[in-house]
């Protein structure tokens, strides 16, 4: 993207006009906006982190801020361009349900091995417990790290080493729960 602030080039908003559901003047307020705060024209994750960090004030946001930038990074070079970012952002604001769980997969698959692991559950679920901190009171069943990830891998149907993104989707497609957090409807 280059430093260059104001004005994002017309060949580029015909390109995310084709890959986001974002409209021309959204994309571009997003981009003055993106390079306001990133003249080098990428985010990284240290800023990021500290972004992340405003929406999570009772707790520990670090870690699931490291994830979530991790999501957004897609070509994993450790920046997150306006490309990225918007793209990200359409998907989780504007994305079909199977966009969202796929993003949301991508995001709990860490290590980008194609399948999430129970440590990759726990990760994630311990990174969502540390930043929500004390400002969230779980249910009793879900009033633990060790809890909730039993409580996931029950839904998945143990025993299960690893899910697969078709098994994610079926899974939590019909978690009420899961899909009020995607503000989406339940399929039945």
């Amino acid at each position: 993207m280059g430093g260059k602030a104001g004005k994002l080039p017309d060949p580029k908003v015909d390109e995310l006009l084709q890959t986001t559901d974002f409209t021309e003047k959204e994309l571009r307020q997003w981009y003055r906006k993106f390079v306001s705060d990133c003249p080098s024209g990428v985010l990284k994750e240290d800023d990021f982190i500290r972004v992340y960090k405003q929406y999570y004030p009772m707790g520990n946001s670090r870690e699931l801020a490291t994830l979530v930038f991790r999501a957004f990074d897609s070509n994993r070079d450790g920046m997150i361009n306006f490309d990225e970012f918007i793209l990200s952002l359409s998907i989780t604001t504007h994305g079909s349900l199977d966009d969202r769980l796929n993003w949301v997969f991508k995001l709990y698959d860490a290590n980008s091995d194609g399948e999430i692991s129970r440590a990759d559950f726990e990760e994630i679920i311990s990174a969502i417990y540390k930043a929500n901190g004390y400002q969230v009171r779980y249910p009793n069943d879900e009033d633990s790290i060790d809890k909730r990830l039993d409580k996931v891998m029950k839904q998945l149907g143990e025993p299960v080493t690893a899910v697969t993104l078709e098994q994610f989707h079926n899974t939590f497609k019909r978690d009420v729960e899961f899909m009020s957090a995607l503000n989406t409807k339940k399929l039945n």
